[in-house]
């Protein structure tokens, strides 16, 4: 952390330009840890000389700050401004809350992945403590911000803990940790899994958003998972299918589709699915839109696949 400079003297838009710089650093997580960045972030909010922290300089409002003490529905209409196109965003007030529990395995993460993440973990509390009804109203107001909630989930960033050395076969597969379950389960999925099994008109809206698609697909993904530390996430899985074929919005044939087991898990780690093309486990692999039942790390691996796979590719 040596070497920093002071952020007080640094412009907003400086301030977050080396943010960001810096979260590119894959020793970048485990740093923001220490007491010393936690005193750098205070700087960062307390660098305008403003003394409320709700509204920079020029008066307009501190999109990222989210007071503890502030009213449901204020919070929502905070978390959602979160998941909107913009600049000049800052984690002040109750959002880091949501991302400093897990910055150990947030290295790769960029600032727009913690900003979405801090706003679907604080729309998911909402809804925890009983303001189902306000966070579905806060979101409905521009379907951007369904579009940002998909966005995150079909694609998460990398999740994984860089103390664990780069030859461990968990380090080689960061989406089947525990660490990624805990990730989607404080957050994103909890946040689908109150709208979708309570709100018709969410789910309404959901099935209009262009990745929808991709969400069910996700859905089908994690709701097959057999590792134990995925019991939650399954369960949330399944939970929205369920809800989605019972409110009519995918038929029976996609449930099924979305519910058949993909390839056998290997024996070396519980959980894991290998590419059908090139047998390795490495990032976040995709099932063939047509049936469903393999899976392809690229779509490099997948067209060269396809002359044999197609065979027996089945809708």
């Amino acid at each position: 952390m040596s070497g920093l400079p002071d952020f007080s003297k640094l412009s907003a838009g400086d301030q977050m330009a080396l943010l960001q710089q810096l979260m590119s650093d894959p020793t970048f997580g485990p740093m923001m840890n220490t007491p010393e960045f936690k005193s750098i972030m205070k700087e960062q909010a307390d660098a305008y000389g403003n003394p409320d922290p709700s509204k920079w300089p020029d008066g307009t409002e501190t999109v990222g700050y989210v007071p503890e003490k502030a009213p449901p529905a204020d919070k929502a209409r905070r978390y959602v401004r979160l998941l909107l196109p913009g600049y000049e965003r800052m984690l002040v007030g109750e959002t880091p809350v949501w991302t400093q529990p897990y910055y150990r395995v947030m290295g790769n993460f960029n600032s727009r992945d913690l900003e979405w993440f801090a706003a679907n973990c604080g729309l998911a509390h909402l809804c925890k403590v009983g303001h189902t009804a306000i966070v579905e109203k806060a979101l409905l107001v521009d379907l951007m911000a369904l579009h940002s909630m998909c966005k995150w989930f079909m694609k998460t960033p990398i999740v994984v803990d860089h103390r664990i050395p780069e030859s461990q076969p968990l380090r080689k597969l960061p989406q089947y940790t525990a660490d990624y379950a805990s990730v989607l389960n404080v957050g994103p999925l909890s946040l689908f899994h109150y709208m979708i099994t309570t709100s018709p008109l969410f789910m309404s809206k959901l099935s209009k958003v262009k990745r929808f698609e991709y969400v069910i697909r996700r859905f089908g993904d994690l709701a097959t998972r057999t590792d134990r530390s995925f019991a939650k996430t399954k369960q949330m899985a399944f939970e929205c299918l369920q809800a989605l074929l019972n409110g009519g919005i995918i038929d029976q044939v996609i449930y099924d589709q979305c519910m058949t087991p993909i390839t056998p898990p290997t024996p070396a780690i519980e959980g894991q699915y290998l590419c059908h093309t090139c047998q390795t486990g490495e990032g976040d692999l995709m099932k063939c839109s047509r049936c469903l039942q393999v899976r392809y790390c690229s779509v490099a691996c997948q067209k060269k696949d396809w002359a044999a796979h197609k065979k027996t590719c089945k809708k």
